[in-house]
């Protein structure tokens, strides 16, 4: 007889990105392993990617149960003056919503969880993170049911650099969260090691809690469907970076520099996006001079952007 899994997640196919394939591949797997899945996700949001390819790659019996549409709108779309600024929407939204603008969300995927466990026995339920407050969710269920409850840290929580506190005490009622929070779950999961490290240095009574590092790895099947054929967008070296470029951090300046410095003496160096930036890469990529060199293809297929 087959083990039953319940995962709760936000993100989910259709929706794309790299956070969603994370448990795309271990539905995958471990339901060759004898599992099946029952996933609670949220609909999918035109501001997010999304990658159809994705669902292919999940088993049929894998039960997939989309809640009502919900959620709270970006900042940029209730203030107009905001609209052109990533960072200042990112900021005034983790102003108004601790821990995270997802919190509403969870009063859908609870009905839905008490539905199913009150008609299906699981072997282990799993609520994966982020956005954060749905690790509230892993807390209120945890030792309540016949079954582990798993904290999945996809990311870090409150050490996740690309986290915006806009004053100190946001950090510090963050942080009192994610205490009790691990330490209120049955077992943590996390795609780090340092995490489950800096949990046991940071957090007192942690230490002896179980745990299990689970690392994203990769799909060796993905590799061996791709096309080989050269990717050439222009002569030189080619660099490429998949992922989102964020206003506070990974910003392109020094790296449009360098390229600059570089074609001046006749080194030609392509850079070359796939995903989604909030800076205008191209206007700074023009400014520096090195228009040409910069390849925007916004987001792809999973197996594409691997091509």
């Amino acid at each position: 007889m087959a083990k039953r899994g319940l995962i709760v997640t936000y993100y989910f196919p259709p929706t794309g990105g790299g956070g969603v394939q994370r448990w795309v591949k271990y539905i995958k797997y471990l339901s060759r392993l004898g599992w099946q899945f029952t996933v609670i996700t949220s609909p999918h949001e035109t501001r997010n990617p999304r990658d159809d390819t994705l669902l292919r790659e999940i088993p049929q019996e894998t039960e997939i149960i989309y809640t009502p549409s919900r959620t709270v709108k970006p900042a940029g779309s209730i203030f107009k003056f905001l609209r052109n600024s990533g960072y200042w929407q990112r900021w005034l939204s983790a102003f108004i919503h601790i821990t995270d603008s997802r919190k509403k969300w969870n009063r859908q995927a609870k009905k839905i969880i008490i539905d199913q466990i009150s008609k299906t026995e699981y072997d282990a339920v799993i609520f994966s993170i982020p956005p954060y407050s749905i690790a509230f969710l892993a807390a209120e269920f945890s030792g309540k049911l016949n079954c582990p409850v798993y904290l999945d840290f996809r990311d870090p929580w409150t050490r996740n650099p690309y986290k915006i506190y806009p004053t100190v005490i946001h950090r510090y009622w963050d942080s009192f969260r994610e205490k009790h929070t691990v330490l209120k779950v049955d077992r943590i999961i996390s795609a780090y090691d340092s995490l489950i490290k800096d949990f046991e240095n940071r957090i007192s009574g942690f230490t002896g809690k179980p745990n299990l590092f689970l690392p994203n790895g990769f799909d060796e099947a993905d590799f061996n469907e791709i096309d080989n054929t050269p990717f050439m967008p222009g002569e030189g070296i080619q660099i490429g970076f998949s992922g989102s470029v964020y206003s506070h951090l990974n910003t392109p300046q020094i790296l449009f520099k360098a390229i600059q410095v570089l074609k001046k003496k006749n080194v030609n160096v392509h850079f070359n996006h796939i995903g989604t930036s909030v800076y205008d890469l191209k206007k700074w990529a023009e400014k520096y001079g090195v228009g040409e060199q910069v390849h925007l293809w916004g987001y792809r297929p999973h197996k594409e952007c691997l091509s």
